[in-house]
């Protein structure tokens, strides 16, 4: 993951707007018609977007942090889930950050990850995957029952 996020944080600084080469999806990913894009122009999803409202109208009060820039977009996100009221959970193995000018990309990862145990679920991403299977085994019980 290294040499992908080192090349991500070179594209970043080279993203000033959303047609550059540096804010391009990969060109791996598969969007389907019915994924929402969603365009945002600052640290956190929340602001000044639809996010809320797409989320709501979906019945949707769960959200996954995943991201880079964990200490910036991430932890911003985070909070602002959290302060909707939406349940958060923090995938500390799917984020990741930047060596910033004096602070190693380890220790801002750790700090951030240290914040986010305190006010959302860090987890990594087996633990949320296992989470997921429980819950669906307990649904699927739950049909068989009834």
């Amino acid at each position: 993951m290294r040499g992908s996020l080192e090349n991500s944080c070179r594209r970043r600084k080279k993203a000033r707007s959303p047609d550059s080469e540096g804010a391009a999806w990969h060109n791996g990913l598969v969007i389907a018609p019915e994924d929402v894009r969603l365009e945002k122009s600052r640290f956190g999803a929340f602001h000044a977007t639809d996010l809320e409202l797409l989320l709501r109208s979906r019945r949707i009060d769960t959200v996954m942090i995943t991201d880079i820039r964990t200490n910036i977009y991430c932890d911003t996100t985070a909070r602002e889930a959290m302060q909707r009221e939406f349940r958060v959970f923090f995938l500390s193995d799917a984020t990741a950050t930047c060596d910033g000018e004096d602070i190693s990309a380890a220790e801002l990862q750790k700090a951030t990850l240290w914040s986010m145990r305190i006010i959302t679920q860090a987890l990594s991403t087996d633990e949320m995957v296992e989470k997921i299977r429980h819950v669906a085994s307990i649904i699927e019980d739950t049909k068989t029952t009834v």
